[in-house]
């Protein structure tokens, strides 16, 4: 098993959404079959003494005393073989949090010579957070060269880092994965308050136009709740925020001091609207689905999340007249209807999961030995692969012998699953009358007419599955008879599509994923009206999947459970969370396996 030393775990530390983010990160890392030992921030406050001169960075001294003064953070580095750093927002000009930070990173691949990535973060050499050329960015681009992989979570440090000739890749933060994980039950109705927190960036001069704003709202008859609340360590500028909004305004609000991540997210779920100028506060409000004001950080991140999320820039705390322009956007948001956006929550979801691209990769003992293909365009993600899962295509075409289906794929991404089948298909003599496929992604199914695959997938076929593959130097293409038995539909999102012809058999794999509880009920009804046997599933929500097949005719397949389940062998994880995920756990008869475990549905009148 490889072993992570995760550095800058803000797990009890500054605020509820810090906590939410690297709670997400740990999550996704022991899922993946990595052991993880925290590392967490409070400790490199704590580190001394701090480099104060590139010459540091490089000298055989300043690292021996380094190391040997700071145990508690060096120690976890000389015993893990990957160092993994959370950046979140400390990488933030020259700090003494932030050339600590370069410096392990630097230090951990230069001179120890491990495994070094920087994730989940924002990159801002300078305060400007623009500049490229300055001294601050020549310390960032000497430690960013090394590094074996880079995830920032916005375009403005992405576009920053590819000026300095970094390459780096454009994630997103990982709160949405903490909340996509642990959904929050929707109110009967939004409450009528509003929701207000603090920046890292408020101005005393502002804070008398907040209170002018709160009492403005308050006299509506709204509820005002100032929001804080950390696991531990809470942030210092909240507490002074929090001073200071008494001192102007001692009445007409209530303050929220969050004792746990549930009540932090239920309290801006159920508010009518939020006013904050933090980046994670934003993010769960939009992931929430409740409307939101966004007040002005100290970088841009707040600026390019608005952009993300379609929101109005960012108001400043120096804005004249501030609590006018407060109510002004206020009586806009709570006059429109509440809308939720959800292929943003898709894409930041996505781009997240980018963060543990660059980590190498894990397999259990009973892994199948295909060869996973991941690719993306825009907020799409296709993870693939051929032949992904035997048991199950043995199951369902020795169902179909003799028979001449019509066969659908949504989801399909690059084409490899619906190729697979097809020639399964011809393998066992079966003539379906159609083998279509579409994608949300028109890129993903240009790629799939094409069918251009990298050769080196091939060394995890059977001879047998071989045959029906030409190679072409460094790539492969199915054979023409395999080529032409598969056609690609224009592009169309599963949730949404209508068919009028019937499907004998529908394919969705790994998608179900990225969609909501609600998305998942919609679609798995919409789809049973234009599927008349088998419905193959895989990664949904398993809370609400036996009531939302049951509810529209399905059952599942007992036949070969239990090897299909194993055969998803890159999915299956010993410690996998119980909740929504692409994550399995190993097959046990817990209750309600045979709709949370399976593959293979029926309709029951078929």
């Amino acid at each position: 098993m490889k072993r992570i030393a995760f550095l800058n775990d803000t797990s009890a530390w500054y605020h509820w959404g810090c906590t939410g983010t690297s709670e997400a990160i740990k999550a996704g890392l022991a899922a993946r079959g990595f052991e993880v030992t925290p590392v967490p921030i409070h400790l490199l406050y704590e580190c001394g003494p701090v480099p104060e001169t590139a010459a540091d960075f490089d000298s055989p001294a300043f690292f021996n005393r380094f190391f040997q003064e700071n145990l508690a953070v060096t120690g976890p580095i000389l015993k893990n073989d990957i160092i993994l750093v959370n950046g979140e927002g400390s990488l933030h000009g020259l700090s003494p949090l932030a050339r600590v930070l370069l410096y392990l990173a630097y230090a951990s691949k230069k001179i120890c010579g491990k495994n070094v990535q920087i994730i989940n973060h924002s990159c801002f050499p300078d305060s400007s957070a623009i500049v490229e050329n300055s001294p601050s960015a020549a310390v960032y681009r000497g430690v960013y060269r090394l590094l074996d992989f880079v995830a920032v979570r916005e375009r403005y440090s992405f576009e920053l880092l590819k000026k300095m000739g970094i390459n780096a890749t454009l994630a997103f933060d990982c709160l949405p994965l903490y909340i996509q994980d642990h959904p929050v039950n929707a109110p009967p109705e939004r409450s009528r308050s509003i929701v207000v927190a603090g920046s890292v960036a408020w101005l005393a001069e502002g804070i008398t136009a907040l209170a002018a704003y709160i009492r403005s709202m308050a006299a509506d008859g709204y509820a005002i709740k100032v929001l804080t609340g950390a696991k531990d360590r809470p942030a210092q500028d909240d507490l002074a925020f929090l001073t200071a909004l008494r001192q102007a305004a001692s009445e007409g609000w209530s303050h929220v001091d969050a004792r746990s991540m549930s009540e932090w997210l239920h309290t801006i779920r159920s508010a009518a609207l939020l006013v904050s100028g933090r980046f994670h506060y934003t993010i769960a409000s939009c992931m929430l689905d409740t409307p939101c004001i966004v007040l002005d950080s100290n970088t841009p991140k707040n600026r390019v999340l608005c952009e993300d999320a379609h929101l109005s820039e960012p108001l400043a705390y120096s804005t004249d007249k501030l609590d006018v322009a407060l109510r002004t956007r206020t009586v806009a948001l709570l006059s429109g209807k509440t809308n939720s956006n959800d292929a943003t929550k898709r894409e930041w979801c996505n781009r997240a999961e980018r963060n543990f691209d660059g980590l190498p990769r894990t397999m259990p003992e009973n892994a199948n030995p295909t060869q996973m293909i991941r690719v993306y365009s825009g907020e799409s993600k296709g993870a693939t692969a051929f032949f992904r899962n035997r048991a199950l295509l043995d199951t369902l075409t020795s169902r179909l012998a003799g028979e001449s289906p019509r066969v659908l794929f949504h989801a399909v991404s690059i084409g490899a699953e619906a190729y697979s089948f097809a020639i399964y298909c011809q393998m066992r003599g079966i003539r379906c009358k159609v083998i279509q496929a579409s994608d949300i992604s028109g890129e993903f199914l240009e790629r799939a007419a094409a069918a251009r695959y990298e050769s080196a997938l091939l060394e995890s076929m059977s001879n047998e599955e071989k045959a029906f593959f030409e190679v072409f130097g460094e790539t492969f293409t199915p054979r023409k008879s395999i080529r032409d038995s598969v056609s690609f539909l224009p592009a169309c999102s599963f949730v949404t599509a209508e068919f009028a012809e019937p499907y004998d058999v529908v394919f969705l794999s790994n998608a179900l994923t990225y969609v909501s509880p609600f998305e998942q009920s919609q679609t798995i009804s919409r789809i049973a009206r234009y599927n008349t046997r088998y419905l193959i599933l895989t990664a949904f929500h398993p809370q609400t999947i036996e009531s939302d097949l049951r509810s529209n005719g399905y059952e599942p397949l007992q036949e070969n459970l239990e090897a299909i389940h194993d055969g998803w062998g890159d999915r299956i994880f010993g410690n996998a969370p119980e909740g929504h995920s692409w994550m399995l756990r190993p097959f046990s008869r817990v209750e309600g396996y045979e709709y949370k475990y399976c593959a293979i549905f029926r309709k029951t009148d078929s």
